[in-house]
């Protein structure tokens, strides 16, 4: 019945304050606007009592499977907590898929018919004022949650992954101008330049031996500068290692590094990255905004 009442489709609660407020219409104004809330306020009441009961039978469920698979796969792992071990990709894959993934199963089965999903900010769904009593800071969770899973499995597959685009610059620093090659390898693609004119450059991550990670390599006069980052999130602890910043539009980002060289001076590498949609993962926050909440 619960998900009936938000849908405004028959039940027994609306059918029962349709049929009173067909007797109040027989009275006259005076009476209807004195009698109308004794005689419908106690099926609002009701209607609240099913909503609240569905909300308690939900939460259990979501606090026994999902919210304790959250935890142990999101809080205190890489990428959305920046101290952690990596969180592995398959379990992230069976809590996060937009598909199949346990997070998105229960919300499909227990929580779909309860929600408004704006643009802007989800919020409950409502009847006459009356909705599935869930917090802000849940469905908020669960904005975030959908925004990151969407951005980690491409339209139609079941592995993580994004393919974007990567654009160099000449380094900068006191010593740029000794610099005569810079070396990006990301998952076993390797892109490199030597100050010819730049243009953009294909990559997908993590890559075909996603185990190498990613190696940034920068070759000053006879000296080879490194920054390596090892496994799946290579790339993403390279770029927490360097300064993320918006670019143009919102599918574009600049990151740079600052790498010292023997004589002291370091030098600066900067590359801009350009995802293939507004839902990617490199997108500021999309990890460290994602939240495991305890209750609905």
């Amino acid at each position: 019945m619960a998900k009936s009442i938000v849908s405004g489709e028959p039940n027994d609660l609306s059918q029962a304050m349709k049929n009173t407020d067909t007797i109040l219409q027989k009275l006259d104004p005076e009476s209807i606007e004195a009698v109308s809330p004794l005689l419908i306020e106690p099926w609002m009441i009701a209607m609240r009592g099913v909503l609240e009961r569905a909300k308690a039978e939900a939460s259990k469920r979501w606090e026994a499977d999902i919210y304790q698979a959250c935890q142990r796969n999101v809080e205190g792992r890489f990428p959305f907590r920046a101290g952690g071990g990596d969180a592995p990709l398959a379990d992230l894959a069976e809590l996060f898929h937009p598909d199949n993934g346990l997070m998105w199963k229960y919300y499909q089965a227990e929580l779909k018919p309860f929600v408004e999903e704006g643009l802007e900010r989800w919020e409950p769904r409502q009847w006459l004022g009356v909705g599935m009593p869930i917090s802000n800071e849940f469905l908020s969770s669960l904005q975030h949650a959908r925004f990151l899973s969407e951005s980690l499995f491409p339209k139609g597959s079941s592995d993580v992954g994004a393919v974007f685009e990567l654009y160099p610059y000449p380094p900068q620093g006191g010593v740029s101008k000794s610099v005569s090659e810079i070396r990006l390898d990301i998952g076993g693609q390797e892109l490199r330049y030597r100050m010819e004119p730049q243009e953009w450059h294909e990559m997908k991550w993590p890559g075909p031996t996603p185990a190498t990670g990613a190696v940034l390599r920068v070759q000053v006069g006879h000296e080879w500068i490194t920054k390596e980052y090892k496994d799946w999130w290579g790339l993403f602890r390279l770029i927490q290692a360097g300064h993320l910043v918006p670019g143009s539009g919102e599918t574009q980002y600049r990151v740079r590094w600052e790498l010292p060289t023997a004589e002291g001076r370091p030098v600066q590498v900067q590359y801009d990255i350009r995802a293939r949609g507004y839902k990617n993962p490199f997108r500021p926050g999309v990890f460290e905004q994602v939240r495991c909440v305890e209750h609905l």
